[in-house]
């Protein structure tokens, strides 16, 4: 359950940049096509990158074995997590909390289902109960409740036509037209989908909502390019009362008037260019790579201790012979690796000392698997506390007898590292 935390803060992370991008930049000027793209995107974005995953190296390669997590005494395993009793502090909440968030998220994205599918079982209802003429594959269906404003979805347009003069009605009629044109109902359903799957998320509302804005714009533009008067449209918008909302509609309505009237100003499709796209697909790579990128393994000479203590296993000399890091052959553990769950699951212990003084850390243990398969040259490669770092030395110190690794047909020493992660519980 882990993942959705991480998904809603990716999503939260990415849909507010996306946002600034948005009004800083893609929605300054009169380009629709442009920035209804853009928007589209940028929903779809919030829910997909947060999943991806872009793995780049370090500048020294190690072969990184699976972490170990250690919590004080008793061990219970969590793939290689060894877990065990301490005080009941953060992890136990925390766990509680993961559980408590994960419910929570699928009942809104159950709500919020049952929202949408209300607004098409209305529609649909509105559909079959009202008045219908069919003009040139549209439908036109007079409703039997009472809604003050139009409603277009995909080619059929909810409509009372005895509420406007025909005049009125012919610059509704047109309006509606380009809605439909223009596949504005697609985009609807779909932002209404990220929107379910999304609702914890207020910048994507906003995306959404910026989305139907630029539907009226682009309408409102070719509305007035079929040639209705200006003033008239405008007249009309004043007028029009807010009816009952279905969200997966178009609404012919005066929530953006003002907005509207400032976009009629300029009827003419300013030009892109090259910079402002240009400009947008860098500022989205870079969130990408912000979100995504992770590197495959820790860089361990970081952070290396001066004097590594070193311990030779199984009376074995530290190794001397060439050293390899990634080879044909990889070494194995007899067993594979619940061969190693059960070995740690029987070794490895939480200092009592470290429990009481209440020290944890993450404990990065360098060794090379030998020729002969033995294990030689165990170091900490990053430390946390002595106590906690013996104690990784020992149980890595201790292992078995590998299968050695092989390169071009000869056995040869292979290292790796492990990272131990002591934690109360």
């Amino acid at each position: 359950m882990e993942w959705l935390i991480v998904f809603i803060v990716k999503s939260l992370f990415v849909g507010l940049l996306l946002l600034v991008i948005a009004e800083g930049l893609v929605l300054k000027g009169n380009n629709y096509s442009f920035q209804r793209f853009y928007l589209l995107f940028s929903l779809a974005i919030c829910l997909i990158l947060p999943f991806v995953q872009i793995s780049i190296s370090g500048n020294s390669k190690i072969i990184l074995l699976p972490e170990v997590t250690v919590f004080g005494q008793r061990t219970l395993f969590d793939g290689f997590t060894i877990v065990s009793q301490g005080a009941k502090s953060i992890a136990q909440i925390s766990s509680q909390f993961i559980s408590l968030l994960y419910w929570m998220y699928w009942i809104g994205v159950g709500l919020f289902s049952v929202r949408m599918m209300h607004s098409l079982l209305v529609i649909t209802k509105m559909m079959h109960e009202g008045e219908k003429q069919i003009h040139e594959s549209r439908v036109f269906v007079k409703p039997q409740t009472d809604l003050a404003s139009p409603l277009s979805f995909f080619n059929i347009l909810f409509i009372d036509k005895s509420r406007y003069s025909p005049e009125a009605l012919h610059c509704v009629l047109i309006h509606e037209k380009q809605h439909e044109q223009l596949g504005h109902s697609f985009d609807n359903v779909f932002s209404e989908m990220m929107v379910v799957v999304q609702w914890f998320n207020p910048f994507v509302w906003i995306l959404r909502r910026r989305l139907k804005e630029v539907h009226e714009f682009q309408a409102d533009r070719l509305t007035l390019h079929e040639g209705v008067d200006a003033k008239h449209y405008q007249t009309l918008l004043l007028h029009q009362a807010l009816g009952t909302r279905h969200d997966v509609g178009n609404y012919f309505n005066q929530l953006l008037i003002k907005k509207r009237f400032k976009q009629m100003k300029n009827l003419n499709i300013g030009r892109l260019g090259f910079i402002k796209p240009f400009a947008v697909v860098v500022f989205v790579g870079m969130v990408a790579l912000a979100v995504s990128c992770q590197k495959i393994v820790d860089d361990t000479n970081a952070e290396k201790i001066e004097s590594p203590t070193v311990v030779a296993s199984n009376g074995n000399q530290n190794v001397n012979d060439a050293l390899f890091k990634i080879v044909e052959v990889m070494p194995q553990f007899n067993g594979g690796d619940d061969g190693i769950r059960a070995y740690l699951r029987s070794s490895i212990n939480y200092p009592p000392e470290a429990i009481e003084k209440q020290i944890s850390g993450r404990v990065y243990i360098e060794f090379v698997i030998t020729s002969t398969g033995k294990i030689a040259d165990v170091k900490v490669a990053r430390g946390v506390h002595p106590l906690l770092d013996a104690e990784a030395i020992r149980v890595v110190s201790s292992m078995p007898d590998w299968t050695p690794g092989q390169q071009r047909g000869k056995t040869v020493n292979v290292e790796f590292t492990i990272p131990i992660n002591f934690a109360l519980k």
